[in-house]
């Protein structure tokens, strides 16, 4: 009788933590995009080669966006070393990592 107790509290329990876990992912708000120069550069630049979700569905500290920019710029994105700053600045701002 214990044990059933047991078992039926330890599934409550989980049932509990999986529908916290699903209403704590619906009610995360999303990054919006702010009115920064850097967007309009991520358009331009990064958008011909890179879908723009593929981009905005990311999430780094500015560290991570940092290599990535500088990553796409060793393979071959067309960016001066002011427009590189802005979109670090731009994707960091949008879409931190949290």
């Amino acid at each position: 009788m214990k044990r059933n107790f047991f078992i039926i509290l330890l599934m409550i329990l989980v049932a509990l933590n999986i529908v916290s876990c699903s209403l704590s992912l619906k009610s995360a708000p999303t990054p919006s995009p702010t009115a920064h120069p850097g967007k309009s550069i991520l358009s331009s630049r990064c958008t011909g080669c890179h879908e723009l979700n593929r981009i905005t569905n990311a999430a780094f500290d500015r560290q991570g966006w940092q290599l990535i920019v500088d990553r796409m710029v060793f393979t071959g994105a067309q960016l001066s070393e002011e427009q590189r700053e802005l979109v670090v600045d731009y994707l960091a701002s949008s879409y931190p990592k949290e």
